[in-house]
């Protein structure tokens, strides 16, 4: 048997924990596991002592514990004052998912939790209830090193969504979003689309082979009545390829086609429609890849440098004829708007 041997200094005081709270939340993860509180297991991490600045982990735990269906409920210790009174927030996390073969926990969910433990501390930027992250490759290997990601399985799942917790207070469930899931709450909000999954799978289990939402026609229908009701909480969507510039004629915009045709146009009509601005942007800042919606009853046209390019409007300006005809067709081809 191979032994290991880590050794480091604890310069500073060790982190604050709170035995009784983490005897809580070991009680109160078990209920909503439907399982013993024997059963649940902390990931140790020896550096776990030291406190985040001073080189430990960013959060003193992450537990999991499993339910009675299979599945694994993995949750973060530490990110809040309830476990670490030193922590800045005033939750914990969590997220379930199918076990493995023989019944065994996944070792992706506890990488995720932390990678996203220690975004909120490092930015200063709490996710909140309804808040999407994009990862733009697989959850399962967004927290994982170059040299490690090859070990975890690989997902079409990019994004998660934040809601709250189906069985414990003060905590906040991950659930991990396939890409259409993702442009489908765009129209509506990130809440609304999870609302609508919990009704239908009141678990919100993170299964990386399942179905898209987005295939559901009936939650489809939920999601964009609820666009129409309310609008988009979405205020910029990246289009890749988009491009404008100036001719001797004016200024032309150019929007590539396939899905992303109608799914500007609902945006449009969600956010424009609505008195709301919106931010259209290529992945990558570069000039002329940006393209910013104001509404407004007097049309406008502003270069904002040579990066944005700001359009005042209305969500059925006669300027967006041509992407209201494209969004029309089976396959929309690409779509240039001249401006003036």
């Amino acid at each position: 048997m191979t032994s290991h041997r880590d050794e480091f200094q604890l310069n500073g005081n060790p982190r604050s924990v709170s035995e009784t709270a983490v005897a809580q939340l070991d009680a109160a993860l078990a209920v909503a596991a439907g399982s013993s509180i024997d059963r649940v297991l902390h990931g140790i991490d020896p550096r776990r002592i030291l406190r985040f600045e001073q080189g430990g982990p960013p959060v003193w735990s992450v537990a999991s514990c499993p339910c009675q269906d299979g599945a694994h409920l993995f949750v973060t210790y530490g990110l809040s004052r309830f476990i670490d009174p030193d922590a800045a927030f005033d939750f914990e996390m969590s997220l379930r998912v199918p076990s493995e073969p023989g019944g065994q926990p996944p070792a992706w969910p506890m990488f995720l939790l932390r990678q996203l433990a220690r975004y909120q501390i490092t930015s200063g930027r709490e996710l909140k209830v309804g808040d999407p992250m994009s990862f733009g490759e697989s959850i399962t290997r967004a927290a994982m090193g170059p040299q490690h990601k090859a070990s975890m399985p690989d997902s079409s799942m990019s994004a998660v969504g934040i809601t709250t917790d189906p069985g414990m207070q003060s905590i906040r469930r991950v659930y991990g979003l396939l890409p259409d899931e993702q442009a489908l709450s765009e129209v509506w909000s990130t809440a609304g689309l999870l609302n609508e999954i919990a009704r239908r799978d009141p678990t919100l289990s993170t299964r990386l082979g399942r179905r898209s939402w987005a295939l559901d026609a009936e939650l489809r229908a939920a999601v964009l009545r609820g666009a129409e009701r309310e609008g988009s909480t979405t205020g910029a969507i990246v289009v890749p390829g988009l491009r404008w510039e100036q001719d001797q004629e004016g200024l032309l915009v150019h929007i590539p086609g396939g899905p992303v045709v109608p799914r500007i146009l609902a945006m449009i009509r969600a956010r424009v429609g609505f008195g709301r601005t919106l931010l259209m942007h290529d992945f990558e800042p570069r000039p002329f890849s940006e393209v910013g919606l104001t509404p407004s009853g007097d049309e406008f046209v502003r270069a904002h440098g040579d990066r944005m390019l700001e359009l005042g409007l209305e969500a059925d300006s006669p300027l967006l004829t041509g992407l209201t005809f494209a969004a029309q067709e089976s396959n929309p081809s690409p779509v240039t708007l001249r401006l003036r």
